[in-house]
């Protein structure tokens, strides 16, 4: 049986995004042919409808669009690199903001299909099925965004307190953390299941979080990879390199 595989995109911010290691990761996606592209959401940042930001000069910067674009370019750049496999991107709080900032500050305006994410961002023109509600990826692996939950500080436990609630496994973002966290189930010596909750990091440049104390948080740049054999699913993370490199099955991206 053909093991498929499919990459998970983490959190980009864009444009706080980190664009060496996003060129990196384009790079592997088209050598590595996947069978499905997944991102986990908070794909654009649209910090000028942040609710922290009303009545401060992000607000009035002019750039919301910009921002918008420069997604579609990406993402069109994933598209290229996948064909025309699968390509999913899950709903994010980020992603919410500007149907957030529209509700509130102007509803007459909530109805126009031209101001949906999915229109600014052009997901329908590029073949990307954009997801509302956490979706199934491979068998008893459910992707979601990661802020149905509660947010840890310990890499992992954000998506493992959801596959612990779910009863199934998650992939997400949302904690711009990397790890992976099993929850076993058994009796009388032996595991009859076992859940995980992976956290596929961020793609962000850190330079960029200029609302970070001292320029750092507690995250780490990564990607994922799902190995799935029949019903097993073999999750892997692969670390991001400062430079924005990274190795996968033995070979180099970005060097």
């Amino acid at each position: 049986m053909r093991i498929k595989t499919v990459v998970v995109i983490p959190d980009m911010q864009i444009p706080y995004h980190d664009l060496t290691a996003i060129n990196n990761l384009i790079e592997f996606v088209s050598d590595f042919d996947p069978d499905h592209l997944v991102n986990v959401g908070d794909d654009v940042d649209s910090p000028e409808t942040a609710r922290w930001n009303k009545g401060y000069a992000t607000e009035y910067a002019g750039t919301l669009q910009e921002g918008f674009d420069q997604a579609r370019m990406i993402h069109a750049a994933f598209r290229d690199a996948i064909g025309d496999k699968p390509y999913f991107v899950s709903r994010s709080n980020h992603g919410d903001r500007t149907a957030a900032y529209i509700k509130r500050y102007a509803p007459a305006l909530s109805g126009l299909r031209s101001l949906d994410l999915a229109a600014l961002v052009g997901y329908k023109e590029l073949g990307i099925h954009y997801k509302t509600e956490p979706f199934l990826v491979a068998p008893d692996w459910v992707c979601a965004h990661g802020d149905e939950g509660s947010l840890s500080p310990i890499a992992g436990r954000t998506a493992g307190l959801l596959a612990a609630k779910w009863g199934v496994s998650v992939v997400c973002g949302h904690s711009h953390r990397a790890g992976i966290q099993p929850t076993s189930y058994g009796f009388g010596g032996v595991v009859h299941r076992t859940v995980y909750g992976m956290e596929v990091g961020h793609m962000m440049s850190m330079k960029a979080a200029h609302y970070l104390k001292g320029g750092h948080g507690n995250w780490q740049q990564a990607f994922g990879i799902l190995y799935v054999h029949g019903v097993r699913v073999t999750p892997v993370l692969i670390p991001i390199h400062s430079d924005g490199s990274f190795v996968v099955e033995g070979v180099q991206y970005g060097l």
